[in-house]
Protein backbone atom coordinates (compact mmCIF):
# COMPACT_ATOMS: atom_id res chain seq x y z
CA UNK A 1 0.00 0.00 0.00
CA UNK A 2 1.23 3.56 -1.21
CA UNK A 3 1.46 6.10 1.81
CA UNK A 4 0.84 9.80 0.70
CA UNK A 5 3.95 11.80 2.13
CA UNK A 6 1.49 14.44 3.21
CA UNK A 7 0.69 12.69 5.96
CA UNK A 8 4.09 12.68 7.55
CA UNK A 9 4.93 14.93 10.31
CA UNK A 10 7.59 17.93 9.39
CA UNK A 11 8.76 18.34 13.18
CA UNK A 12 10.59 21.46 11.94
CA UNK A 13 7.08 23.24 10.75
CA UNK A 14 6.01 22.98 14.37
CA UNK A 15 6.02 25.91 16.39
CA UNK A 16 7.72 25.95 19.76
CA UNK A 17 4.63 28.02 21.46
CA UNK A 18 1.60 26.49 21.83
CA UNK A 19 -1.48 27.99 20.08
CA UNK A 20 -4.31 28.61 21.59
CA UNK A 21 -7.79 27.45 20.09
CA UNK A 22 -10.38 29.30 18.21
CA UNK A 23 -13.23 30.76 19.96
CA UNK A 24 -16.36 32.14 18.59
CA UNK A 25 -16.71 30.91 15.39
CA UNK A 26 -20.07 28.83 15.77
CA UNK A 27 -21.94 32.38 16.49
CA UNK A 28 -20.46 33.29 13.12
CA UNK A 29 -23.53 33.64 10.01
CA UNK A 30 -23.74 30.92 7.75
CA UNK A 31 -21.80 31.64 4.20
CA UNK A 32 -21.61 30.22 0.46
CA UNK A 33 -18.70 28.15 0.07
CA UNK A 34 -17.40 31.15 -2.08
CA UNK A 35 -18.50 33.62 0.42
CA UNK A 36 -16.47 31.71 3.81
CA UNK A 37 -13.44 30.84 0.96
CA UNK A 38 -12.73 34.61 -0.18
CA UNK A 39 -10.34 35.38 2.25
CA UNK A 40 -8.05 32.41 1.58
CA UNK A 41 -7.26 33.28 -2.41
CA UNK A 42 -4.16 34.96 -1.13
CA UNK A 43 -2.63 31.35 -0.37
CA UNK A 44 -4.65 29.73 -2.77
CA UNK A 45 -4.18 30.58 -6.51
CA UNK A 46 -6.40 28.06 -7.81
CA UNK A 47 -8.77 28.20 -5.06
CA UNK A 48 -12.17 28.85 -7.30
CA UNK A 49 -11.21 25.80 -9.54
CA UNK A 50 -11.16 23.68 -5.88
CA UNK A 51 -14.60 24.72 -5.08
CA UNK A 52 -16.05 24.49 -8.35
CA UNK A 53 -14.75 20.50 -8.07
CA UNK A 54 -15.90 20.50 -4.47
CA UNK A 55 -19.35 21.47 -5.47
CA UNK A 56 -19.51 19.29 -8.58
CA UNK A 57 -18.55 16.08 -6.36
CA UNK A 58 -20.52 17.30 -3.70
CA UNK A 59 -23.91 16.84 -5.43
CA UNK A 60 -26.99 15.25 -3.74
CA UNK A 61 -24.99 14.13 -1.08
CA UNK A 62 -26.24 10.86 1.11
CA UNK A 63 -25.20 11.19 4.28
CA UNK A 64 -27.29 14.05 4.95
CA UNK A 65 -25.20 17.31 4.93
CA UNK A 66 -26.10 19.66 2.22
CA UNK A 67 -24.63 20.41 -0.77
CA UNK A 68 -22.33 23.03 0.97
CA UNK A 69 -21.78 21.04 3.56
CA UNK A 70 -20.90 18.05 1.69
CA UNK A 71 -18.41 20.78 -0.36
CA UNK A 72 -16.91 21.83 2.68
CA UNK A 73 -15.49 18.68 3.69
CA UNK A 74 -14.26 17.78 0.20
CA UNK A 75 -12.73 21.20 -0.32
CA UNK A 76 -10.57 20.91 3.04
CA UNK A 77 -9.26 17.41 2.12
CA UNK A 78 -9.18 17.23 -1.96
CA UNK A 79 -5.26 17.13 -3.05
CA UNK A 80 -4.17 18.65 -5.49
CA UNK A 81 -0.67 19.22 -7.59
CA UNK A 82 2.00 20.81 -5.36
CA UNK A 83 3.01 24.02 -7.03
CA UNK A 84 6.99 24.46 -7.37
CA UNK A 85 7.20 27.39 -5.19
CA UNK A 86 4.89 25.56 -1.85
CA UNK A 87 4.83 21.65 -1.49
CA UNK A 88 1.17 21.67 0.12
CA UNK A 89 -0.73 20.15 -2.06
CA UNK A 90 -3.96 20.78 -0.08
CA UNK A 91 -6.20 23.40 1.67
CA UNK A 92 -5.89 21.52 4.86
CA UNK A 93 -1.96 21.50 4.99
CA UNK A 94 -1.77 24.97 3.56
CA UNK A 95 -4.01 26.27 6.38
CA UNK A 96 -2.26 24.58 8.65
CA UNK A 97 1.05 25.45 7.52
CA UNK A 98 -0.73 29.04 7.82
CA UNK A 99 -2.23 29.31 11.19
CA UNK A 100 1.53 27.67 12.35
CA UNK A 101 3.23 30.45 11.30
CA UNK A 102 4.04 32.91 13.66
CA UNK A 103 2.22 36.32 13.90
Amino acid sequence: KRRSPHYLVDIAENPKQILEPIFGYASEPLLSLEEACEPLLPIVVRLPVYIHIAKEESKDPADGLTQEESAAIRLYTIEWDPDDDDPHASLYSRLNRTLKQAD
